[in-house]
């Protein structure tokens, strides 16, 4: 706008045809100031472009998708330690453990699933440091049901999560994987 202001008041100030050196100080100062904003601008978008990016690229290399491929009793209090990793980008997820340890600050995509049915009633929470997040219930009576949770958190570098249980049986079984627990930076 300044610059339209600086020409338009340059063509009032022209003489026979010529400008005067304080007008054509002003138009050039104008394209100046006008250069200097949209170069601010384009870097401004550049790096708002790179940050997307990497964002892309985080989310693509952190990630576990874990199950549990056998039969076990749980204790209440106790993680369910899903022992067998089908991914694990960035060794987020610890199967000795059952906990996914945060690598980058971020936001995170968790969700759990549970199948039982010995048990007359089993609940499963999505913990973060010890703070649950969401949970689920599985009421089977006497046949295989399945029960489970999704969470999107923002979360730090160090922070623990986990899938904890009530007293119980969780059922896994090789080659069907109905209990499972998966992690994945967003951004």
């Amino acid at each position: 706008m300044t610059m339209l202001v600086t020409v338009q008041s340059a063509r009032a100030e022209e003489i026979n045809g010529h400008l005067n050196i304080h007008t054509m100080e002003k138009l050039i100062k104008a394209q100046g100031e006008t250069i200097e904003r949209m170069e601010l601008k384009l870097t401004n978008l550049e790096e708002s472009i790179g940050h997307v990016n990497r964002g892309r690229r985080q989310a693509e290399s952190v990630g576990f998708t874990a199950v549990l491929d056998h039969e076990e009793a749980v204790h209440t209090g106790n993680m369910v330690k899903f022992n067998k990793i089908l991914y694990n980008a960035g060794n987020m997820y610890n199967p000795i453990t059952g906990i996914a340890t945060i690598p980058t600050n971020g936001v995170y995509l968790f969700s759990f699933s549970i199948e039982e049915w010995e048990t007359p009633e089993l609940s499963c929470r999505l913990k973060v440091d010890g703070v649950q997040k969401v949970g689920a219930v599985i009421v089977p009576n006497h046949h295989s049901d399945q029960a489970g949770n999704t969470a999107v958190l923002h979360l730090t570098k160090g922070q623990s999560v986990w899938v904890e249980s009530t007293e119980g049986t969780v059922y896994g079984e090789s080659g069907f994987y109905g209990t499972s627990f998966t992690g994945v930076l967003l951004y």
